[in-house]
């Protein structure tokens, strides 16, 4: 197939992909997070039926790149290369930052890397304000230790 018969054929894929409010919100978390389908359900407030079949769609057009992690199957979006799709998304992305759909999906992306965290970082973090005190009190035991 020529050049000039694939252009068209790629604009219609690309258009075809971003046509859906549901492929919008998942193409708006996974530019910037790689999530599997139980994140993904729980972000969107979806079921797993749904969400599957939109990554299909998704991953079909090239839109999605995957990979496995144990039994899990991790998603995310790629650089989009062509440049006609690449306008597309951006023009998608800008009329779709308003919805009140997407406000919370980020919300809820940020209340689910907060509790991911690990409990290591969750310690420090939460340290950090009382560190001057939590090391005062470390070199006075140490020091008493080193009486006895």
């Amino acid at each position: 197939m020529d050049q000039a018969r694939q252009q068209p054929e790629a604009l219609l894929q690309s258009m075809a992909g971003f046509a859906d409010a549901t492929r919008l919100r998942l193409l708006r978390l996974l530019e910037k997070s790689e999530l599997g389908v139980a994140e993904l359900m729980e972000l969107l407030q979806l079921p797993q039926s749904t969400v599957s079949r939109h990554l299909k769609v998704l991953s079909d057009q090239g839109l999605l790149r995957s990979r496995a992690e144990g039994a899990t199957r991790l998603y995310r979006m790629p650089e989009v290369e062509d440049a006609a799709a690449r306008r597309l998304w951006l023009l998608a992305k800008e009329q779709t930052e308003g919805w009140a759909t997407a406000r919370h999906d980020r919300l809820r992306l940020l209340r689910l890397r907060e509790r991911q965290k690990p409990s290591t970082l969750r310690f420090f973090a939460g340290a950090a304000g009382r560190w001057d005190r939590l090391r005062a009190a470390a070199c006075r035991k140490q020091k008493l230790n080193g009486m006895l």
